[in-house]
């Protein structure tokens, strides 16, 4: 019942678009600004139905369909209304894209997966007050002979030598 949804949802958004397109061409050769109108109605009109068909499929399997369904319809249009006479590669390419939205419109699907354990909580962590920190960082001092582990080691760095060249 899903694809039959499926495909009455997306056949009617490859209706609309191939409406518009061949209004805004229609619009474009004969310089019609109604025609022109209809295309752009077309369109916002398409914007709606792709709104409702993502309301009762996913977007991959919409935008798939729509993709294929949309390039067997411009071929069709094509030849029948510009007499353009499609070569075997065209209709070969064709068949392979609608043998392969057969494909995936009829192959099981899988159950979803499972979710995920939930995430980990970290420990919980006691947090000392400054006194009880400065308490903890003096006996660490003494532990450590009178030094601060947490504090850089005093180091003396020469500065420039200077040199007398007698005199």
């Amino acid at each position: 019942m899903q694809t039959v949804r499926l495909i009455l949802v997306v056949t009617l958004l490859v209706g609309v678009d191939l409406i518009g397109s061949v209004a805004i061409k229609e619009a474009g050769l004969r310089r019609s600004p109604a025609l022109a109108f209809v295309g752009v109605l077309a369109f916002v009109c398409l914007a709606l139905v792709l709104y409702l068909a993502l309301q009762y499929a996913e977007l991959t399997l919409v935008s798939l369909c729509w993709i294929v369904l949309v390039q067997v319809g411009v071929m069709l249009v094509d030849h029948f209304l510009y007499g353009v006479t499609p070569g075997n590669v065209q209709l070969l390419a064709i068949g392979v894209a609608l043998v392969a939205l057969g494909v995936a419109l009829l192959a099981p699907t899988r159950e979803p997966a499972q979710p995920l354990a939930p995430p980990r909580v970290p420990e919980q962590r006691t947090y000392l007050s400054l006194e009880e920190r400065l308490q903890e960082r003096m006996a660490i001092k003494r532990a450590n002979g009178g030094r601060d582990p947490y504090r850089a080691p005093d180091v003396h760095i020469p500065g420039p030598r200077r040199h007398s060249l007698g005199g």
